[in-house]
Order: structure tokens, then C-alpha cells, then sequence
């Protein structure tokens, strides 16, 4: 196994003084690698203390790099035939001019990547670099409230094993807060209440069949109920075949799904008060993502899977809670499934259409996708019915994830329906769940 050295992989024996000017210049350029434990003919020759040398490059590119490039770089240990190596994946930034902190914006501490070289930005193209600096990110944009809370957000921290979510260094470390100690966008994203929508519509036959806004919460848990909700409408065709065996299909290709949601909301340009919604059609479900693409990427370079993230700060906390994959490996995952026909990009908008399974319906039939709208039902119960009739049963924990409430007010809500006689409860304790009931009632439900 061997390494080339190109315009976009840096390969470096051992960690040098100026590891930064390397990463300044791939974050001023477009992204790339450093491989350090990999000598220039490309052979591995492994580094030592590799767990100590990796958090110490961590701590170094967080210190020592202006602005902040939290979200942007990734240290990963590599093995190959017992040598341990460290990769560093370096995305192109934004906020460009990047530098080396301690000699600020001058070419000393500007460069940029040419072929395999670093090279130092001249006055005059750092001026024009600054003058193009997108100014409006989540980290510099103060919270239109600064009362915030963030239980929500801590418990996610806490169940992934973080510690210290109790201290006022938690927020610091995660950039909530500007130059001046405000709360700043992410953190009204973050926050336990905020007035972000998040919304996902339903449609039959192009007629509205039910909205839900997911949103006015911790952006983190947004983005679980409607995986969770697009995960259940992302319904599974089961075919029984001659030799007890069965085939089984999705509507569309789940895991490029999850990724296209995680990318909707992470790349979402919320600096003008814009929500990422999704909307979900009979043969297809629509992504909408606003803002466009960012500032310095091209078509070319998106369907690349090249990494230019609008909200690196965001993307951080996402891969802390093991809801993104770092640098475009999603949108790789994405493009194996879709299309550029698939993609309708402009200026403001990227739209992401998933096309159903054709082999997927024929195996469902018409009813999975042409379920009965009872008028006679709230939109929360239609919800329950619709999950029954295609999975034959719901627990009360899963009326809770896809209707986003509490314990009390799902037992409300099948409490009603079980007194409508519509559903009935079977089964003891953990094994307890709700079944639609076998004989019509007198409004003629089943």
C-alpha cells in the first residue's frame, strides 16, 4: 500500500514545526489530506504514542488557526500491517482568510495550496480573500434571544458519554457564544425552545393529507423525530418467497436517505431565517434545503462530494452525536443511489428527489400507498392508523418518536382511539401494543 503526493494528499514523516501552514492552505484552498507517518515516496512508516500525538494535532490546529475551524478538520489513526498512521482531512472554510494565528493575516501566516506546495498569499490577495469573507455565520450571528436553556442538548451530550456537560466550558467549547459573550445563532438552534420550524407535509394524489412542524427545539432533536418519521414512511416491502425465504425492499435506499436529511439540515442556510422541510409525495419524497450552494463551490465539485460546509459549527455537534459523516463521505454514500437529474439546484434552493423503489410498490401494492383519510380523525390519530395498517401493530414508545410527544400525551391519544374501539391493546408489559380492532365498529372502521 502506497501514497502519491498531489494537489490535494500532503504526505509528511513525522509532525513538522509548521504543521498549521499545511491546513491554512488546504482551508484557503479546496480540501485535502495530510497524511503524518508517510514518508514523501509514499511508503507508511508508521509514527509512535500515536493516541497522545493525535490529540495533541487536534489541540494544536484549534489554537494555533484563525478563524475558527471547529467542525472543519478531522484526525483519524490509521492502521496497515501493525503501523499506526494519522490522517488529517482538511475541508475548504468559508471564512477564508485563514491564519496562522500568531502572525495574523500577513503572508507569513497566509498560504494557500499550489500542486504539492504550500505558498504564501501576497497582501493584496489576502485583501481580496477578506473582502469576499461570507460574514453572516451561525458563530458570529447573535441569538435573537439570549434566555436560552440547553437541557435538551446536554442529556444527547450525556448519553454519548460526555463529560463536564454541567460547566460553563461546555457551551464555550461547542462556540455558542460571539466575540462579546452572546449567545450566537447556533446556540438558538441548539437551545430547549426557539422558533425554528422543521416541517414535513404529506400529500395523496397532490391533496394535503397531514402537516407536522417537528421544530421550536433543540435542533438535535428535530433532526431525530423526523429521521424517525421518514423512517417509518420509508415503508419496508416483504416478499415471501417458494423457499421460506424473503425478499425485502425499501421505498428508497434508507441509508442514502438518513444522509440526505443529516446533509439537509446541516448545510441549511439559516442566517436569513430559512427552515430546511421535507415533503412526502405518493412515488417520491422531496428534500428542500435552502441557501443554495456556498460561496466557492461549483456543481462539478458538489457532485465530487468535495466538502464546503456552510455551518461548520453545527456539522461539529452533529458528528459529536453521531448524526453526520464528516467531509463528504455522505454525499458520496448519496451519489452511489442518485442522479445529477436527481439534484434541482439554484441560486437559493437545492432540491433532493428520492424516487420510489419500482419493484418496492409493486410488492406493497396500492394500499401502503393509498391509505384512507377518516375526516373524522385528528391528524396525530390518521398518523397511528396509517402506521398499523402498514406494520400491523404500533407500541406507545413509537407513537411518541413519530408524533413527537411526550409518555402522557401518547397514552392520551391511544387512550381515545381504544375507546372509539378503532385500535385494542394486546399483549402484557413489554410485549404490550395496539392492534387494529377485528370487527367494525359502528362507524364502519376496521
Amino acid at each position: 500500500m502506497k501514497y502519491e503526493e498531489t494537489e490535494s494528499v500532503e504526505l509528511k514523516g513525522t509532525v513538522i514545526d509548521d504543521l498549521e501552514k499545511e491546513v491554512v492552505a488546504f482551508l484557503n484552498s479546496h480540501s485535502g489530506v495530510i497524511y503524518i507517518g508517510v514518508d514523501k515516496k509514499g511508503n507508511i512508516i508508521g509514527v509512535n504514542d500515536y493516541d497522545n500525538l493525535a490529540l495533541k494535532i487536534i489541540d494544536r490546529l484549534k489554537t494555533n488557526i484563525m478563524p475558527s475551524i471547529i467542525g472543519l478538520f478531522d484526525v483519524n489513526i490509521l492502521t496497515y500491517n501493525d503501523l499506526h498512521y494519522i490522517e488529517i482531512e482538511v475541508a475548504s472554510g468559508i471564512e477564508k482568510p485563514y491564519y496562522i494565528k500568531k502572525y495574523g493575516m500577513s503572508p507569513k501566516g497566509c498560504y494557500i495550496r499550489i500542486g504539492t506546495q504550500a505558498s504564501p498569499l501576497d497582501q493584496n490577495e489576502i485583501d481580496k480573500l477578506y473582502s469576499k469573507k461570507v460574514k453572516n455565520t451561525l458563530s458570529n450571528m447573535v441569538s435573537p434571544k439570549q434566555n436560552l436553556t440547553f437541557s435538551q442538548l446536554k442529556i444527547y451530550y450525556q448519553e454519548k458519554g460526555y463529560e463536564e456537560v454541567t460547566s460553563d466550558y461546555f457551551l464555550d467549547s461547542l462556540d455558542l457564544y460571539t466575540e462579546d459573550h452572546k449567545f450566537n445563532y447556533l446556540a438558538y438552534l441548539l437551545a430547549d425552545n426557539n422558533s425554528i420550524s422543521i416541517r414535513v407535509a404529506k400529500y395523496h394524489n397532490d391533496d394535503f393529507v397531514e402537516r407536522n412542524d417537528y421544530g421550536k427545539c433543540c435542533l438535535i432533536k428535530a433532526i431525530n423525530t423526523v429521521l424517525e418519521k421518514l423512517k417509518v414512511e420509508n415503508t419496508t416491502a416483504i416478499k415471501i418467497t417458494g423457499k421460506a425465504e424473503r425478499d425485502q425492499l425499501n421505498l428508497v435506499d434508507s441509508s442514502a436517505l438518513r444522509e440526505a436529511i443529516i446533509n439537509l439540515f446541516c448545510h441549511n442556510d439559516y442566517s436569513v431565517g430559512s427552515e430546511p422541510y421535507i415533503i412526502i409525495h405518493d412515488d417520491r419524497f422531496e428534500l428542500y434545503s435552502y441557501g443554495g450552494l456556498p460561496q466557492g463551490l461549483t456543481k462539478e465539485e458538489f457532485f465530487k462530494a468535495k466538502s464546503l460546509p456552510r455551518n461548520r459549527e453545527l456539522m461539529r455537534v452533529m458528528i459529536d452525536l453521531d448524526l453526520g459523516e464528516h467531509l463528504g463521505r455522505g454525499m458520496r454514500r448519496i451519489m452511489k443511489v442518485l442522479t445529477k437529474e436527481d439534484f434541482e439546484i439554484t441560486d437559493n434552493f437545492i432540491t433532493i428527489t428520492f424516487k420510489y423503489n419500482h419493484n418496492a410498490l409493486q410488492m406493497l401494492g396500492s394500499k401502503s400507498i393509498t391509505l384512507t383519510v377518516d375526516s373524522s380523525l385528528s391528524e396525530q390519530e390518521q398518523t397511528i392508523m396509517d402506521y398499523i395498517k402498514q406494520y400491523k401493530f404500533i407500541r406507545r414508545s413509537t407513537v411518541e418518536d413519530i408524533l413527537n410527544v411526550k409518555k402522557t400525551r401518547a397514552s392520551e391519544i391511544i387512550n381515545d382511539l381504544v375507546k372509539k374501539q378503532i385500535i385494542k391493546n394486546v399483549g402484557i408489559g413489554s410485549s404490550s401494543k395496539y392492534v387494529l380492532c377485528e370487527k367494525p365498529n359502528e362507524s364502519g372502521r376496521e
